[in-house]
């Protein structure tokens, strides 16, 4: 892949190769998988062994690896339910539960399930995470991706082709997700994105741009200068009261998205039931608790590194709200929720005592 950057996180070309091979040719590709490939890609956690015979009884039929692969895929797909409300607490097995009690989950649950089971079969399977292409705003003629566009997959390894991309998760978790509030949500992002591109990223390409523009509109104008503006006032004031008006909307607009978002989590928090993503809140929580001490987390740490590298009375905090924000998040222990949100009550008010 290539890729070609005019600032951050605005404009970049891109050259990908995204062609799936035809099923046909996958169900004959029967060649020897590469032994390295096999070692890393056939491990298998402690398993319940009815997870190893589902897949044989849902597998049965099948004579190659393609064909088996996609009957895993069909029926997971096809006999579990999609949800992020989850259980406060998961067993030591979490794919057993899910596959034998629970029946439903997200897409972490689907794509972990199906490659334990393929693994379990001898076919060589890893998990994916990436993002949905996210929404399309027609008025900038962007792709909006959101945090929440986060997605986990499956590829097979086949002999003759390399990696090839599965997704056992139901249509309704591989949605990319819309705008907050709909259609205004869509302006809203449009004017993030102006905002972003000329005047956070504003460059010499950009101002090559405006000085197009402006010679042109000069041109324009000079025939008539004070005929011209004296038409356009109006047009003008409107603009600047709308702009006005859009640039206060987006900024509450994110505090409104930020204050929902940890209602939400702490609502959750109260009912047990866990969410990977409401332990992620919270630490933005914290991040932002500490930046108004001037204290900020460089992107090249670790949540522990960042963690330990803190001195003051606030470090010991930290560091116990950083090791349940681990286990909260890849353990999806729920229950340390309420004692993450009291850590970060501790620290707002360490905050106003100093």
């Amino acid at each position: 892949m290539y890729a070609r950057f005019r600032g951050p996180l605005i404009r970049y070309s891109a050259t990908s190769d995204t062609r799936t091979p035809a099923p046909a040719l996958l169900q004959a590709d029967t060649g020897d998988v590469p032994e390295g490939i096999r070692e890393v890609y056939l491990q298998l956690p402690a398993t319940d062994p009815r997870v190893t015979d589902l897949a044989v009884e849902v597998t049965r039929s099948e004579s190659n690896a393609y064909d088996k692969t996609k009957a895993v895929e069909e029926y997971l797909q096809s006999n579990y339910g999609y949800t992020l409300e989850l259980p406060a607490t998961m067993p030591a097995d979490p794919i057993a539960y899910f596959l034998f009690d629970l029946r439903r989950g997200h897409c972490e649950f689907f794509a972990s399930s199906m490659a334990v089971m393929l693994r379990s079969l001898g076919i060589s399977a890893r998990l994916v995470n990436g993002f949905l292409q996210g929404s399309f705003n027609d008025v900038t003629g962007h792709y909006t991706v959101r945090a929440s566009d986060a997605h986990t997959w499956v590829e097979v390894f086949f002999p003759s082709y390399g990696w090839v991309p599965f997704d056992p998760t139901p249509a309704a978790g591989r949605l990319a997700q819309p705008a907050l509030f709909g259609r205004l949500g869509i302006y809203l992002d449009a004017l993030q994105t102006f905002w972003q591109e000329w005047v956070i990223n504003y460059d010499f390409f950009h101002q090559v741009i405006l000085a197009r523009q402006l010679e042109r509109s000069t041109r324009r104008a000079t025939t008539d200068s004070r005929s011209y503006f004296r038409r356009r006032y109006r047009d003008l004031v409107v603009a600047v009261l709308l702009a006005g008006g859009l640039l206060a909307a987006l900024h509450w607009r994110r505090a409104l998205a930020l204050w929902m978002q940890e209602a939400g989590m702490r609502t959750r928090a109260r009912r047990g039931v866990v969410r990977p993503e409401d332990a992620t809140i919270a630490y933005h929580r914290l991040l932002r608790i500490l930046a108004r001490r001037r204290i900020h987390k460089s992107p090249a740490l670790t949540p522990g590194e960042f963690a330990a590298s803190l001195a003051g009375p606030s470090a010991p905090l930290v560091r116990d709200f950083t090791r349940l924000y681990v286990e909260t998040r890849f353990g999806r222990t729920a229950g340390l929720l309420p004692r993450m949100n009291d850590l970060l009550r501790r620290l707002q008010a360490l905050r106003r005592s100093q």
